[in-house]
């Protein structure tokens, strides 16, 4: 199976029963509502890129909460060439864009 970036990453559906029991049985209802909020956050970011993306801008913005876009890509270029190549800045300003519309339910 291609493993590109671009693909979408898909669940093993064979696991499922166990999984459902699992939170069944052994997570509170914080964690279940956590567990939805993360769910409702990756909606259309379920691409090894699109979660990395999340992920870094979300690091960075973490450390640096003022930051703009702007200020996020140009702190990706020191990192990886592969980020760099990677991570323009239209995709940081949807990552920003995403994040912050979830924010709340993560704090």
């Amino acid at each position: 199976e291609d493993n590109s970036p671009a693909n979408t990453i898909k669940l093993d559906m064979s696991k499922q029963k166990e999984v459902v029991d699992y939170i069944k049985q052994n997570i509170s209802e914080k964690q279940k509502q956590k567990l939805n909020d993360v769910s409702l956050l990756i909606d259309g970011f379920e691409t090894p890129f699109s979660l990395e993306l999340l992920s870094t801008v979300d690091f960075i913005l973490k450390a640096n909460p003022e930051y703009t876009p702007k200020n996020i890509f140009e702190n990706i270029q020191n990192w990886t060439h592969r980020k760099k190549d990677l991570m323009k800045l239209y995709h940081i300003q949807v990552a920003v864009n995403r994040l912050n519309e979830f924010q709340a339910s993560f704090n």
